[in-house]
């Protein structure tokens, strides 16, 4: 089974931007709730999902998972690039709830909303509305 982030490939390609890289992992995940969907269900909504806690304006996990860690970095560093103000934890609690929340609804058996094509845009689309206020 193809890793649904590829992280190692997203994280060290130089020739994707800030932007890009929180895209494609966006999309991944998006596109591995439909793909795999058992395995997406194993593995965040089940009773065996690791808790995520949110205190003090901090999000974090109750133990190490690379994967939202990677995220989290990834979020700060568009930030930094972007001059975006604001608690890193706010913006990566509010770009992960659109992802995990469109990653639902896509795997939803009576979606049919299941192009890769069209997951992207939605993403990206995301981006710059949250981001800059409008769409692209």
């Amino acid at each position: 089974m193809k890793s649904f982030i590829d992280l190692d490939i997203i994280i060290t390609k130089n020739d994707l931007s800030v932007q890009d890289k929180i895209v494609e992992m966006g999309v991944n995940f998006v596109y591995f709730s439909k793909e795999y969907l058992h395995y997406y269900a194993f593995l965040f909504q089940s009773p065996y999902v690791i808790p995520i806690k949110i205190e003090n304006n901090e999000i974090g996990l109750t133990h190490s998972q690379s994967g939202f860690e990677l995220f989290k970095k990834e979020v700060g560093e568009y930030l930094e690039h972007y001059q975006i103000e604001g608690a890193i934890s706010q913006h990566v609690l509010h770009l992960w709830a659109y992802i995990s929340g469109l990653a639902i609804i896509v795997s939803e058996e009576h979606t049919q909303f299941t192009s890769r094509a069209m997951i992207q845009e939605q993403v990206e689309d995301m981006l710059q509305i949250y981001t800059k206020g409008n769409a692209k």
